[in-house]
């Protein structure tokens, strides 16, 4: 992770899964904790909507990295 001092962006790298992101700084963080939203910029998310299921799955662009994948259930 990346951040600059008086800045309200950053970036964050994983090398190990191939994939980089962009941070920007949520409106409202203050005192001793702030919170930042992570866009991630390189490699392949999909989402699927089935059944009542959503099926996610991440493929980074380092064809070596491994995937990543789950569902989530409505009860």
């Amino acid at each position: 992770m990346t951040l600059q001092g008086g800045g309200t962006t950053g970036t964050t790298l994983y090398p190990s899964l191939g994939c980089q992101g962009r941070l920007t700084l949520v409106p409202g963080s203050q005192g001793g904790t702030i919170q930042l939203d992570e866009h991630i910029t390189s490699g392949q998310f999909t989402v699927q909507l089935s059944g009542g299921a959503l099926s996610f799955t991440y493929q980074p662009d380092k064809p070596q990295a491994p995937a990543s994948y789950g569902t989530l259930l409505h009860q």
